[in-house]
């Protein structure tokens, strides 16, 4: 099941051309945006439009298929391709991105466009707007309170607030303000039965145009009771709250930059959920499909498949434990949340005057501002995923995944040497697990590693991990030289030492021609200039 198709990435005609980038995406300038060919533009807008009218529509819904959380990005590439379109398509798009208060909005709602709208309930930053009847309609019984709203509609006001106010407090910027748009400038917050298309939610813009500045006001909507039926997992006050923290965060990255990177905007806002709503953990789900738990395609793996940044599939989701792990490593908090993901977006920011730098630029700058370098701290990550029980705070209560091994070899008194090989794309890597066998009991054997990585400067990193049988854990970091090679002994004694880790890891972020991927696969839609390395591992037992 592909949660992100190919196509709804098509936001990069709009964005731009190349910027000839040649280097390790080691350019920190703003990125340039200008707009491709208008034929390309066409294309890419039609695509957009189809993907989106079938989303909100539930054309493409297989009926078994689970409520997901894709709308907000595909709306934002239709957003960004409007421009392009003329005559009736753009017609269809202005009506697909409206507010379902419009005169054209919300005929694809499943419900009749006449519905009768309730004044808004709103409070100091958000209005919550509620229809009185159609299937849009919440449950309006109002319990024995003071007030003369729906319960529901009162609940979900007081999330939005919540949520709202530990954003502004953790120093994030507001959702931009959209003028008198929705009634007034505060954040507009829609309740519609969007769980019968499939959705958890999403939110949008109707501001046009966009870009440049690629900051503009966001307006949400969530389903409008999250019934059992429809939401299977959790409770329906549970999957409000984390849809109502993971998309409003949408809104308030709209407030820096609508066209970011998917794979950064979608991690981070499922961060964001479970930093916000801990205890409900719809997150969790997704870790499987992310560089935690997805083993990549094909029957012979050799390690992620997919690479961090890449923006399609349900990874994009399961990836969010990269920000996790990177808050719990710089736990420096403001106003109850990390700083570190907040110090990724204000290097991210394309407001006027701002830096606009993609989300590796981004994720690198807020690492060195840490006092870190993102190469290194994504071997210790890629290391850290073998085992997550013991590295993350909820890895010991949660039943996390973990990265399958990519080699194993058994050295024995017989067979003292075995060598193993994998291939790597950028920002993957593959574990490779040497084990003491028959013959290799007393305490003077040792494992000599000899590495045979590519250039050091195209990414390479490497760990080395001994488990003992007392369960302690020993890891160290492989000095490497220019040329990629390194060696590193280890005791490998069978009565102490269960077994050798080594994880070898692509941890390169060199990009070359930045706009220029129509499909936005990689980050900045660029073209990765390091996949397909070889790495090579030979571990000989020696006494």
């Amino acid at each position: 099941m592909d949660k992100r198709s190919v196509v709804s990435a098509l936001v990069v005609t709009t964005l731009a051309t190349s910027v000839g980038l040649t280097g390790a995406a080691a350019d920190d300038g703003r990125a340039d945006r200008t707009p491709p060919a208008a034929t390309d533009r066409a294309r890419a807008a039609a695509a957009a439009l189809d993907r989106a009218t079938a989303l909100l529509t539930g054309a493409d819904r297989a009926p078994d298929r689970a409520p997901d959380r894709e709308a907000t990005l595909v709306l934002r590439d239709l957003a960004l391709q409007r421009a392009a379109l003329t005559g009736a398509d753009r017609t269809a798009a202005d009506a697909l991105l409206a507010r379902p208060t419009a005169a054209e909005g919300g005929a694809h709602l499943g419900a009749p466009a006449a519905r009768t709208w309730a004044p808004p309930l709103c409070g100091p930053n958000v209005c919550v707007h509620y229809a009185l009847d159609t299937d849009d309609a919440p449950d309006l019984t109002d319990g024995p309170d003071e007030g003369t709203t729906p319960d529901y509609v009162d609940a979900v006001l007081a999330t939005l607030e919540q949520v709202h106010a530990t954003y502004v407090a953790a120093g994030y910027r507001p959702p931009k303000s959209d003028g008198t748009n929705g009634g007034d400038p505060r954040t507009d917050i829609y309740l519609a039965d969007v769980g019968a298309l499939g959705l958890y939610g999403f939110c949008t813009s109707d501001q046009q145009p966009i870009g440049p500045p690629w900051d503009v006001w966001a307006y949400c909507l969530l389903d409008n009771d999250y019934a059992p039926d429809e939401f299977p997992t959790n409770t329906p006050l549970e999957n409000m709250q984390v849809t109502a923290a993971h998309e409003y965060f949408h809104a308030v990255q709209f407030a820096y930059d609508i066209g970011e990177d998917t794979w950064f905007m979608e991690g981070t806002a499922t961060w964001a959920e479970d930093e916000l709503f801990d205890d409900v953990d719809d997150s969790a789900f997704y870790l499987r499909y992310g560089q935690l738990g997805d083993p990549g395609p094909g029957p012979s793996y050799a390690g992620p498949a997919t690479s961090l940044d890449a923006g399609r599939g349900l990874n994009v989701y399961g990836n969010w434990v990269f920000f996790r792990y990177l808050t719990e490593r710089f736990p420096a908090e403001a106003g109850g949340l990390p700083t570190l993901v907040r110090s990724m977006w204000r290097n991210a920011d394309a407001a006027p005057g701002a830096k606009d730098r993609y989300s590796l630029q981004a994720v690198r700058r807020a690492l060195a501002g840490a006092g870190a370098d993102l190469g290194t701290v994504y071997a210790d990550f890629a290391d850290a995923n073998r085992r997550p029980g013991r590295v993350y705070e909820e890895g010991g209560s949660h039943p996390y995944p973990r990265p399958p091994l990519a080699r194993r070899a058994t050295l024995t008194r017989n067979q003292r040497v075995a060598e193993r090989r994998v291939d790597l794309d950028h920002l993957t890597s593959a574990t490779v697990r040497f084990r003491p066998g028959s013959g290799l009991a007393a305490r003077g054997w040792r494992l000599r590693l000899v590495l045979d990585l590519p250039h050091r400067g195209r990414g390479s990193h490497a760990v080395v991990t001994s488990y003992d049988r007392d369960g302690d854990v020993t890891t160290r970091r492989v000095k490497l030289d220019r040329t990629g090679a390194g060696a590193v002994s280890v005791p490998f004694g069978s009565r102490r030492v269960r077994h050798v880790e080594v994880t070898l890891v692509n941890a390169s972020t060199r990009t070359t021609r930045c706009w220029s991927d129509e499909r936005l696969t990689y980050s900045c839609g660029g073209v990765p200039r390091d996949d397909g390395l070889r790495a090579r591992v030979r571990g000989t037992a020696r006494q």
